[in-house]
């Protein structure tokens, strides 16, 4: 880490957010909501497996920061405010998060009940049928922490030794944007390195806090508390701007009936894996019956004006909080 960054982390954020100087930063901004993305909150998140899970201490400094400084409101309430084009007094925010880790109802929910913070969750209905179901990327970053990966994913050889540190790295972002372009025939080349890695041995390896997530009575539970509401992130987590006009049909229907047969009422909200999304994707989910889209980055020219969809500020889990809370305030600008 940097001089520069180090100095920022520890010393210059903690000093401006200490006297509220981060509130100037948001000021000006023509909006006064925004929605905020987390994915996975874990006591212990081994951060060379995956950056993907917050640490649960550091999850419960944002809600102390977040609950005095803003109106936290259910994902509704902002769209609301969107589509008749009003906004609030008071900054407010909205809490989503994606994939359904069992650590968001394990850790993460118990927390959101203590400061009584309604949320969104964004469910991998895959995991609702398969309790073995494992996120393509939780099972890349399996095989990058636990194999000397001294092939390339699914046979191709490059190395004849260990790839370690940077090139590491940049081995997995590589084959990480390769995968999101695929189809289909996702399933069939994952089903290739698992037997190849012998990949269940692998996970005896893993914490299950890592990669596992919430069965149907868990998402279940979450939803009748009233606090939490339950919102579809696809069946098989495909980068929907980049399949077929089929499987998109089958993405987003197929997520909105298990679930709505799961919890007994209309599941409105859905979160683009990856924030991929096109015209036609968009066009498919309002056809299905979602109302509420949500994005990561507008990635459409007309975003900024359709109603019926919001982008996010995606909190860092490798930082501290006072640079998350700043980056959040200078979100409302965008």
């Amino acid at each position: 880490m940097s001089i520069v960054k180090t100095l920022s982390r520890k010393i210059i954020f903690p000093a401006i957010t200490s006297i509220g100087l981060e509130k100037s930063l948001s000021i000006l901004s023509s909006k006064n909501y925004a929605v905020l993305a987390y994915h996975g909150i874990e006591h212990s998140p081994d951060y060379k497996l995956n950056g993907r899970h917050l640490d649960s201490k550091e999850f419960e400094k944002h809600l102390n920061y977040l609950v005095k400084n803003f109106d936290i409101v259910p994902l509704n309430e902002l769209f609301k405010h969107q589509q008749n084009n009003t906004n609030p007094k008071r900054k407010t925010i909205a809490l989503t998060f994606d994939d359904g880790y069992l650590n968001n109802y394990t850790v993460a929910f118990p927390v959101l009940i203590k400061y009584n913070v309604p949320a969104t969750f964004f469910i991998i209905t895959s995991g609702l049928v398969d309790s073995n179901f494992i996120n393509w990327p939780d099972v890349l970053d399996i095989m990058f922490r636990y194999t000397n990966h001294k092939e390339l994913l699914f046979g191709v050889n490059i190395f004849e030794k260990k790839v370690s540190g940077y090139y590491s790295n940049v081995l997995k972002v590589y084959l990480s944007d390769y995968i999101k372009k695929m189809s289909n025939e996702r399933e069939e080349l994952f089903s290739t390195f698992k037997i190849k890695y012998k990949f269940d041995s692998l996970l005896n390896d893993v914490p299950v806090q890592q990669w596992k997530l919430m069965n149907k009575e868990q998402v279940l539970e979450v939803e009748r508390s009233g606090l939490i509401e339950v919102g579809s992130h696809t069946h098989l987590h495909y980068n929907l701007g980049n399949i077929q006009s089929n499987l998109i049909q089958q993405e987003l229907i197929t997520p909105k009936k298990i679930l709505e047969e799961l919890i007994q009422k209309q599941v409105v909200s859905i979160a683009y894996p990856d924030g991929s999304y096109t015209h036609e994707v968009k066009k498919i989910s309002i056809g299905c019956g979602y109302k509420n889209l949500i994005a990561v980055d507008y990635r459409l020219e007309n975003d900024g004006k359709d109603t019926s969809i919001m982008h996010r500020y995606c909190v860092s889990n490798t930082t501290t909080t006072e640079s998350n809370m700043i980056q959040l305030r200078l979100h409302f600008n965008k």
